[in-house]
């Protein structure tokens, strides 16, 4: 019996390859509470520049909640470590007591401030007109207009670890197989999408990326020392090189179908070879059986 299960399960793996898909994620499922919120875009920069660490078991970025200064010391030292040479790449979120400790922030009592966040990220290089309460979403559009704010002559973009990538149109994608990173074809090049690329104006399906124009992209390089695709802005509908919501939707629908009917026909597939290993093991048994009867 422990034979036929390990032949079962080898025919299987033969048949059925691996494939590794890239996560998209864009403002719609990104967070649940964001898609209205006029700092989604931002939101989506901040996460993929490790600005803003993932909650765990949490899909809820809370725009309209004032900002603590734990989460923000959480944040910070999440982004301070995430994005240095020894920490990239590293999981999980840090205790908001590591950012007391670097001198980062003075205290993780009570609700953070623009000044809070001056220090913590911008080394009160900034001037601040209201030193007052934030909630979260002004955080974000607070960040955003600082962006290009240099600290020791480098703005939040190289801070972060990203560097400016591609632009123009998206000729090509082809779908990660074997472990391997997806790749899409910009300008006749190839460049490869991290295992969770942010993706602002854009489908949440990665084949559906093909025909849309990149306003902007970042990339970040991988441990390898490889440039990747991290971060994507897609240009407004105005391009005319978009493609619109229902033919994306349609596109999309398409392509679950295709996989959905690729693991239909795997499965039609497996299950005559799983009967053939089970007679050609049945068999001699079954014989000798009705030999001895």
């Amino acid at each position: 019996m422990k034979h036929l299960a390990g032949v079962i399960l080898t025919l299987l793996l033969i048949i059925a390859p691996i494939n590794v898909v890239a996560h998209i994620t864009n403002e719609k499922n990104l967070y649940e509470d964001i898609a209205t919120s006029e700092a989604a875009e931002e939101i989506l920069y901040l996460r993929s520049m490790n600005a803003i660490a993932a909650e765990e078991g949490v899909n809820l970025f809370r725009p309209n909640e004032v900002l603590t200064r734990e989460d923000l010391a959480v944040w910070a030292i999440n982004f301070n470590l995430q994005n240095s040479i020894d920490h990239h790449g590293t999981n999980g979120t840090h205790s908001p007591e590591e950012a007391v400790d670097k001198g980062l922030i003075d205290t993780i009592q009570g609700n953070a401030t623009f000044e809070d966040v001056n220090k913590v990220f911008f080394n009160k290089t900034l001037r601040i007109a209201s030193n007052k309460e934030i909630t979260r979403e002004e955080f974000a559009i607070f960040m955003g207009e600082h962006f290009s704010a240099k600290v020791d002559g480098k703005d939040f973009f190289v801070r972060s670890g990203l560097s400016k990538g591609p632009n123009g149109i998206i000729e090509n994608v082809i779908p990660s197989e074997n472990e391997e990173l997806s790749k899409v074809f910009i300008n006749g090049r190839e460049y490869s999408l991290s295992h969770h690329p942010k993706i602002v104006n854009g489908p949440a399906d990665e084949e559906s990326l093909r025909g849309h124009d990149i306003a902007v992209s970042y990339t970040r390089k991988n441990e390898k020392g490889e440039d990747i695709l991290e971060l994507i802005k897609i240009a407004g509908k105005e391009s005319g090189n978009v493609i619109n919501t229902d033919e994306e939707e349609s596109v999309s629908a398409a392509n679950e179908n295709k996989k959905e009917g690729s693991g239909g026909l795997l499965t039609l597939l497996s299950i005559p070879l799983i009967a053939i290993v089970i007679w050609f093991i049945s068999n001699p048994i079954i014989r000798k059986f009705k030999r001895n009867n």
